[in-house]
């Protein structure tokens, strides 16, 4: 028995190779060693570049439509987001992330972890600005809030405004009509191929879907449109200082 496990011992210590008909003999330490550092490097990479990198600086990454991900990859790169390109499409191609990447612009920090990247790409382009529309802000006042929180300028909003040009079931058929009391008060994000218009027509089309819900019988029996009660709550709206004043 001791015999045999010396012999297994000598077997194994040594490693056979033919190359081109000859024969050669390989201690295993040349190659177990190799190996081994090989795996410590890679180790190392995996740690340095996916598990614990250091974020910093903002930048924005254009995805186009039908890029390839070695593309991406490549732009990702250049933009310091991740440190390899190389190891970006592996893990893509590892975790079969490819095909979810989803066009669209991007902002991003320098030196994110992969699988945030990953999250984001799937995600999609995420809003360019959000914008919150308190109740009973006037024109005047909503206008200066998208000046002051959106890149849509205070002017250009005011314009749009006034143009005449959008479409709601509420407004009379003389569009160029105050919208006072249209512009629907909530939380919206906009997208970076937003502008004024855009985000007054996203405002009318919130205030359409709310209002649908309502009851406009009580208008009939007055003899009022429905573009006249939502004027008429405008000015209740703004004149009431206490809750008691609104009967009133």
């Amino acid at each position: 028995m001791v015999n045999r496990l010396k012999g297994l011992n000598r077997r194994f210590r040594n490693i056979k190779l033919t190359i081109r008909g000859r024969r050669y003999t390989v201690k295993k330490q040349f190659i177990i060693i190799p190996v081994v550092v090989l795996l410590l490097l890679v180790a190392f990479f995996l740690v340095r570049h996916y598990f614990y990198p250091k974020p910093s600086s903002e930048v924005t990454v254009q995805v186009e439509q039908g890029d390839s991900t070695l593309r991406i990859a490549q732009k990702l790169h250049d933009a310091g987001v991740v440190t390899s390109a190389f190891l970006f499409r592996t893990l893509a191609w590892v975790e079969g992330r490819s095909r979810d990447f989803q066009a669209g612009t991007y902002r991003m920090h320098v030196g994110m972890h992969y699988g945030e990247v990953f999250t984001l790409l799937k995600r999609g382009p995420q809003a360019a600005g959000r914008l919150t529309v308190p109740e009973g802000f006037s024109l005047r006042q909503l206008a200066e809030r998208v000046g002051q929180d959106t890149f849509i300028s205070q002017d250009a909003f005011e314009q749009a405004a006034a143009s005449g040009r959008f479409s709601s079931a509420y407004l009379p058929e003389d569009r160029k009509t105050n919208l006072e009391g249209f512009l629907f008060p909530k939380t919206y994000d906009l997208r970076e191929s937003d502008d004024a218009a855009s985000l007054i027509q996203q405002m009318l089309d919130q205030f359409d879907k709310e209002a649908a819900g309502l009851d406009w019988s009580l208008a009939g029996r007055l003899g009022l449109s429905k573009y006249q009660v939502v004027v008429a709550a405008s000015i209740i709206e703004r004149e009431a200082q206490l809750d008691g004043e609104r009967p009133i």
